[in-house]
């Protein structure tokens, strides 16, 4: 059978091509530089088979090839020519999956660095060969495995001195003995006894044996060097650069700005910013640095909403940092980053390093080296095991989960709003590790799955993860806020004029027949009104004029519900954490704990009580244990029992952290609040926008509809941004630029499939 050969290299090629689909032998993503490098070593060693045909050494069945058929390359049939790639591909899948991890994380001692000096024997033994008596085949392969220690010098990759390396040119050689052999005694291939030293393996010529150690030996060091490059210079492969160009970029400008219009206000205008918030800290920054007169009220005693900080009392009196807890700043906050690089901010951002789930079985679920083009970066999650790529390609599993690639803002709002998570997880299947990720994602956003629109969870996949290639690991800030945050904040507004009035609640603003505002007696121009949705409801309803001048949008905001309670736990404790843990963690909740921070690792005057203990000959963590969404069953009667959320978050950090078990509480802070959104359900049709019907009149926080995908820290500031801009337009004023993700998702648009 003339297929036969053909038939030979597709054996070798098959079974790493399919198990490249596997979670656990994952290697789709890495194609590209293995068949770059196969394709590379494949030349000389093709050379080789040439030459060794037209001396007559070496000849290939034509009952068994296409050998003499005219479809052969410089006299290699086909099968022949796609053999030495097929190799070299079928010892690259063995190398990634079974030998690379362990070569990485296992440096060569110094004296296996003398294995190069074997192999420069070998090198030499054939040159000498080579000069003597001209080339046969021995001396070929000899100079073939010889010159594996020069490329692995020239190339850097110094793997010639690792166990790992030899352990693969081993796996070669019993490949090379099976699928040798079975080639041989098909009499597919066909030797010149005279052209060979006479020695062989399970009738595999040595001379055979050398070549295809040499062979895969040079694949691995042209493939590690690829792999090294591509991660020291992040270069984007084709199929990255593909899928860029087809979202035109990851970071598109809202409108384009006018250069032409003044920065300058010269008439004057007075702006009420109401909550001190990050949206309206962001409004008030942005219309003082434009000349206009800003009152920025807060009800709190401090500034920065959410990010707000203050002191607790620690046994002894001494005084210590507390805030709402741990945030993360992520890279695709592109709006908020900018704003903070403008100030100096961005000076205290610190990498998280790693994005980790703790599941309740002790396993965890690394994103740290998960790929972050997307696409890619959901390929690269099932090759790191969070997933089967086979568990979700089915029709059922495979359709519904195509909506996280659809995002479209009317699309997936009219089709999956009025869908749960929980329903839609049920619907689609879904595996039971990707079900953790998915459920641990929806608590973010201060909602149970049955709660959580999955239209809001779908969006939020898009701007986090599937719209740009920034990946999850995240900055945090490594200090408290109130001293690396929120006090150069507040000196930066106070030295633009920001008038900063804390402890200053606006229960109700009078929309006057001017069209203006009052408030205590005050006359402002405009009004942003930037609380949570708490506030902003109990102010609408408080204040009859300005519901009568805008009742569209105090209808809208007449719906405005908060999210299930959320609380932080922050914990002094006596002894340290053993377990090697990034500084903030996500937790598979038992029953209430959805992450752990720990705070001595990122924030400094944490780090500092430790430093001083263990000084001290004590030992000493802080913890923060956060529950973002408590279960409705923990506060059915309205009120929340806080003895037994201690209790339960007490027995669930010693589940996760055990060391912690028998540590004893220096000191702790505990509260419940409940003043965060409802991603809920069915509640986005009612969702108030950042615009009213009034043109002076705007509503900013992580609450409003915007009109483009931010989630979190990135909406609120966002829509403080928008709210100043538009007031700018107004006044005839230059806007800042307002940056966004893709706003249409990877397959927005595209016919559904029909299998």
């Amino acid at each position: 059978m003339r297929l036969e050969l053909l038939a030979f290299d597709l054996l070798l090629i098959g079974p790493p091509t399919v198990a490249s689909f596997r979670r656990s032998t994952f290697f789709l993503d890495r194609w590209g530089r293995a068949w770059a490098s196969a394709g590379l070593v494949a030349v000389p060693a093709l050379v080789w088979l040439g030459w060794m045909c037209s001396s007559g050494g070496l000849a290939f069945s034509p009952e068994h090839s296409f050998a003499g058929s005219g479809v052969s390359l410089r006299g290699l049939p086909p099968g022949a020519v796609l053999l030495m790639p097929a190799i070299a591909f079928a010892c690259l899948f063995c190398w990634a999956v079974g030998f690379a991890r362990a070569a990485d994380q296992q440096p060569p001692r110094s004296w296996q660095f003398g294995l190069h000096a074997v192999l420069l024997a070998v090198l030499g033994a054939g040159v000498m060969g080579l000069v003597s008596g001209g080339p046969t085949s021995a001396q070929l392969a000899m100079l073939g495995i010889g010159l594996l220690s020069p490329l692995d010098l020239a190339l850097r990759t110094r793997l010639v001195p690792r166990p790992q390396f030899w352990a693969m040119l081993a796996t070669a050689g019993l490949l090379t003995l099976v699928f040798g052999g079975a080639l041989i005694q098909r009499g597919i291939v066909v030797h010149a006894p005279d052209e060979l030293v006479g020695f062989a393996l399970i009738g595999v010529p040595v001379e055979d044996l050398g070549f295809a150690l040499a062979l895969a030996g040079a694949a691995v060091l042209v493939f590690t060097r690829l792999e090294l490059r591509a991660a020291a210079t992040a270069r984007k492969g084709w199929l990255a650069r593909l899928i860029e160009r087809r979202f035109g970029g990851y970071r598109h400008l809202l409108a384009p700005i006018d250069e032409q219009l003044p920065l300058r206000l010269t008439t004057p205008r007075k702006v009420a910013v109401i909550g001190a918030g990050l949206a309206g800290m962001g409004a008030a920054v942005k219309l003082a640095e434009r000349g206009f007169e800003v009152v920025l009220l807060e009800r709190n005693p401090y500034i920065g909403g959410k990010l707000g900080a203050w002191k607790t009392t620690m046994p002894g009196g001494r005084e210590i940092g507390m805030d709402h807890g741990f945030h993360a700043f992520f890279h695709q906050y592109y709006n908020l980053n900018a704003f903070f690089e403008q100030l100096g901010l961005d000076r205290n951002y610190r990498s998280i390093g790693d994005y980790m789930i703790l599941a309740q079985d002790g396993r965890s679920y690394s994103f740290k080296d998960i790929a972050t083009t997307p696409l890619i970066n959901l390929l690269s999650l099932s090759r790191h095991g969070v997933y089967d790529l086979r568990e979700v390609a089915g029709r059922q599993t495979g359709l519904e989960m195509e909506a996280l690639l659809r995002y479209d803002p009317a699309q997936t709002y009219a089709t999956h709003d009025d869908v749960s998570f929980a329903s839609f997880s049920e619907r689609a299947k879904l595996p039971t590790s990707l079900g953790l990720v998915f459920n641990t994602f929806s608590r973010v956003f201060f909602a149970d799955p049955d709660k959580m629109s999955m239209a809001e969870l779908i969006k939020s996949f898009h701007f986090y993860y599937l719209s740009n290639d920034c990946g999850l690991v995240y900055n945090y800030i490594n200090d408290d806020f109130g001293t690396s945050l929120l006090g150069p904040l507040r000196e930066h507004m106070q030295t633009h004029g920001v008038d900063i009035r804390t402890g200053a609640e606006v229960t109700q603003i009078e929309r006057k027949p001017d069209g203006s505002f009052e408030h205590d007696g005050e006359r402002f121009d405009y009004v942003v009104i930037a609380s949570d949705v708490v506030g902003t409801r109990a102010l609408f309803e408080r204040s009859p004029s300005l519901a009568a001048a805008a009742p569209q949008t105090a209808a809208r905001v007449a719906t405005l519900e908060p999210g299930q309670p959320y609380s932080v736990f922050r914990l002094w404790l006596d002894r340290g954490v053993t377990r090697a843990l990034p500084g903030f963690v996500i937790t598979d909740r038992v029953k209430l704990l959805d992450s752990i921070t720990l705070m001595h690792a990122i924030q400094d005057e944490s780090a500092q009580w430790v430093a001083e203990r263990e000084a001290a000959g004590q030992g000493g963590s802080v913890i923060e244990l956060h529950c973002y969404a408590i279960p409705e069953e923990l506060y059915e009667s309205g009120t929340v029992d806080e003895a037994r959320l201690r209790e339960l978050f007490m027995a669930e950090l010693h589940h996760f952290i055990p060391e912690l078990a028998d540590a004893v509480v220096v000191h702790d802070y505990f509260y419940v609040r409940r003043d965060f959104p409802a991603f809920h359900v069915g509640t986005h049709a009612t969702r108030p926008g950042w615009e009213t019907e009034l043109d002076n009149l705007f509503l900013a926080g992580d609450w409003v509809v915007l009109p483009f995908p931010a989630m979190l820290m990135e909406a609120a500031y966002s829509a403080g941004l928008l709210a100043a801009n538009r007031i700018c337009r107004a006044e005839s004023l230059r806007e800042q630029p307002v940056w966004t993700v893709p706003q249409r998702g990877f397959m927005a648009g595209w016919p559904k499939r029909p299998f």
